[in-house]
């Protein structure tokens, strides 16, 4: 089964996008991997794109 994972510090998520620039990243998050790779390390996005649309059947 794919999954996702997602290490975060409650304290410090927040959205950052504005009206003015809707295309931010939300802050507070460490570490996230999907489909078992890091897509953010350490905050920082690593440009990985290991996602996929999941549709119903």
């Amino acid at each position: 089964m794919a999954a996702d994972v997602v290490l975060f510090d409650e304290h410090t998520v927040g959205d950052a996008a504005t009206f003015t620039n809707p295309h931010a990243y939300s802050t507070g998050f460490k570490f996230v991997l999907v489909n078992g790779e890091v897509v953010v390390d350490n905050g920082k996005h690593t440009g990985t794109r290991s996602g996929q649309v999941l549709r119903r059947k």
